[in-house]
């Protein structure tokens, strides 16, 4: 059944995406604007309110994935439509959102998302200030080992944590070292 959650997550997401980039061109910048920044409220709303309603949290992994999802977009979008340069700051905000929902609802996958997100964020932070373009930062893997290592470290600050999620840490960071 999680699996399944998971798919309805992806698809809703996608469908969120495909919507609007149907229909981007039509709209007017501010319209554009209303509705990146309300897309992402919507979602954590409706994951709060789903998390409250079921014991599972399988709707709520669902509507979470979807906030996130929106977020992502939102972040991309609004810095296309603005003529903002991209950066590697975008994953440090998707990896606090992320860690964020995963911690205020217990969901493992917006953990999982948040850490890579961050680990991708210090990689590309390491290989930027070694003097590389960070969109680059996966063609030199020590930089991404260094993500895995604060990971690790990180597992084992992580006590007070929800079940499941040290261990979540240390998944994530051994992939990243190995």
């Amino acid at each position: 059944l999680r699996l399944v959650s998971l798919l309805g997550a992806l698809a809703f997401a996608a469908s969120a995406f495909f919507l609007l980039y149907r229909i981007w061109g039509l709209i007017s910048p501010l319209v554009r604007t209303a509705i990146l920044a309300a897309a992402p409220i919507l979602g954590v709303v409706a994951t709060a309110f789903a998390a409250r309603r079921e014991r599972g949290g399988y709707f709520a992994a669902m509507a979470a994935a979807f906030a996130f999802a929106c977020m992502a977009l939102n972040l991309t979008l609004l810095g296309a439509t603005f003529g903002v340069r991209s950066s590697p700051l975008l994953f440090l905000a998707l990896g606090a959102f992320a860690l964020a929902l995963a911690y205020a609802f217990e969901l493992r996958l917006l953990l999982f998302a948040g850490l890579l997100c961050l680990a991708w964020f210090v990689a590309t932070g390491v290989h930027d200030l070694s003097g590389g373009h960070w969109p680059e930062a996966l063609q030199y893997p020590e930089t991404v080992l260094l993500a895995g290592l604060v990971l690790l470290g990180a597992s084992l600050l992580t006590r007070a944590a929800p079940p499941g999620f040290v261990l979540m840490y240390r998944l994530v960071g051994m992939a990243l070292v190995w």
